[in-house]
């Protein structure tokens, strides 16, 4: 079996690239510590402190890391803390929603759905489904990619979006269709999107496919970070805009609870 340093002589990269790899041993070293200063980067990287000051300049223009004003120390930034959520947050979202999902589409007897960003924004994906047991029901869609201006919890994560953000993610006037009732336009897009803000839920009335209406709104961590949408679709003989109100306080109330356990 090989020793230790042999195993770290396997792991290392055969034609390593100096800047590089410099900037991935900084982040080793915050791994291990909770701040830096240049004397201690410039120290394991045995290199001059110019050029670990230059190192650290660049991770900060890029958010990777952050410098204290005062203590000038350097510390973990926001990039980083957005990279482990990314790879954490569909699988910690499920683990704590699902059994408020499968609760919730009992009380409402329809089917509920955890929908998240995919990407850029431009499309959303169906992290979660709990199908609801009647007869005549819309279906689980787990893993399924949409457009996201054209489901409510795609909508729902638009509207908690910048208006810099979204035109950079619908930079044509004309948005691709998937019935008559889409939004056809970046204009009628937007305005709705000001609607969701304002009311603070989205609706589908048959914009992803004809038939079936959905409602849905936004899920924040407890910092108050948009993470996802819960959203509850189902027949359009079921969900007309009369019951809107009840199902969107029934998915209200589920943020809520799921809210302080989500980081």
């Amino acid at each position: 079996m090989p020793t230790a340093g042999e195993w770290r002589r396997v792991s290392e990269p055969a034609y390593p690239v100096g800047s590089v790899e410099n900037a991935l041993r900084i982040l080793r070293q915050l791994r291990d510590r909770p701040a830096l200063r240049v004397s201690e980067v410039a120290a394991e990287l045995q290199v001059a402190r110019s050029t670990a000051h230059r190192l650290l300049a660049m991770l900060v223009a890029y958010e990777v890391v952050v410098q204290d004003p005062q203590t000038r120390v350097y510390t973990a930034g926001p990039l980083l803390a957005e990279l482990g959520l990314a790879s954490l947050r569909a699988d910690d979202m499920v683990g704590v929603l699902h059994p408020l999902l499968e609760e919730l589409s009992r009380t409402v007897g329809e089917t509920v759905h955890l929908i998240v960003l995919e990407g850029a924004g431009a499309n959303c994906r169906f992290a979660d489904s709990v199908e609801s047991t009647r007869a005549l029901r819309t279906s689980a869609r787990i893993g399924v990619v949409y457009p996201a201006q054209l489901t409510s919890g795609g909508k729902a994560l638009l509207a908690s979006l910048g208006d810099d953000q979204l035109r950079r993610l619908f930079p044509r006037r004309r948005l691709p269709q998937l019935t008559e009732r889409s939004p056809a336009t970046r204009e009628e897009l937007f305005a709705e999107l000001e609607q969701i803000r304002r009311r603070g839920y989205a609706t589908n009335f048959g914009e992803s496919e004809l038939g079936i209406h959905a409602v849905a709104v936004v899920q924040r961590t407890g910092g108050g970070r948009p993470v996802a949408a819960l959203a509850l679709s189902a027949p359009e003989q079921r969900l007309g805009p009369e019951r809107v109100p009840e199902l969107v306080a029934a998915l209200e109330s589920v943020a809520r609870r799921a809210r302080p356990r989500l980081l």
